[in-house]
């Protein structure tokens, strides 16, 4: 490539970002200060495996508290919003956060609107706690492997099995109900095995062995998650209905070849007027 030709990549290439402008440059910033939001669920894998595999844990803080359902969190004066369930703090901005993972959980329940309703209900919260954020990030509780049931035999159990589990699908569905409006899909975290939760555990907490697995997953998944501050992508029209589409123009036909037979040589009569030169 002769140096003409360097140059002009070279300018394109500034022209590009210059286009891009510092949206593209915030989104590579990523987050000052994420809040992890969750259960005891959520405190074992952040605590075994995502905090130490995540690339800047500087950058992450948890706020759990022990059977922290969702319909709890939806409640503003619940005892997880107050300051001793933060039990770790980002190094900058912590009692700012721009970004929040909101985690899932609840007791046995297949409504997804059910779900959805509640989640609402703790995003208006977290936003009214902290008008910092520029950015909720929603995760279910930790799924089965493959987002299967797990068998469970307890007496403590509603159903037979591990409610993380059974309650995962129906989380995902209505999470998806709550996008938009900076407003994203975090991680869906999900078991290797059903040997990665706790033998006779019903509600979902796992091996130490499981936890740093699913630890590590989560902390895969935001090492290029979604950013902060990267805006959801424009809104494409959407086409019209098919009747009022306008109709296709068909090619012209050639004008068809003059098949009438000659004139006879006889004098036709005039045409009559109507009168017309009667008038007046």
């Amino acid at each position: 490539m002769g140096s003409s030709q360097i140059r002009a990549a070279a300018c394109s290439f500034a022209l590009f970002c210059s286009l891009l402008g510092p949206r593209a440059a915030t989104a590579q910033s990523g987050s000052t200060c994420t809040e992890f939001i969750g259960f005891s669920q959520t405190e074992q894998y952040y605590l075994s495996g995502f905090i130490h595999s995540v690339p800047n844990p500087g950058g992450w803080q948890l706020r759990w508290f022990s059977g922290g359902s969702v319909d709890l969190w939806a409640d503003r004066g619940y005892s997880g919003w107050g300051g001793g369930a933060l039990v770790s703090h980002c190094a900058q901005s912590s009692s700012n956060p721009d970004r929040v993972v909101l985690n899932v959980s609840g007791d046995y329940n297949t409504d997804p609107n059910w779900w959805a309703q509640q989640t609402s209900r703790v995003i208006g919260n977290v936003r009214a706690k902290y008008p910092s954020v520029r950015m909720i990030a929603l995760q279910p509780v930790v799924g089965g492997p493959g987002g299967g049931r797990c068998p469970i035999s307890s007496p403590d159990a509603k159903l037979p099995f591990v409610r993380a589990t059974y309650n995962y699908p129906y989380i995902k569905q209505g999470l998806a109900m709550d996008l938009g409006d900076a407003v994203v899909l975090g991680a869906s975290p999900e078991v290797r095995s059903c040997g990665d939760y706790r033998p006779g555990d019903w509600a979902g907490h796992m091996t130490d062995s499981g936890a740093q697995a699913v630890g590590a997953s989560v902390a895969g998944f935001w090492a290029n998650g979604p950013s902060a501050a990267a805006p959801p992508p424009e809104p494409m029209p959407a086409p019209g209905p098919a009747d009022v589409a306008p109709p296709v123009a068909e090619p012209e036909m050639p004008p068809a070849p003059d098949m009438s037979p000659p004139p006879d040589d006889e004098e036709m009569p005039p045409p009559d007027d109507g009168g017309a030169s009667n008038s007046g």
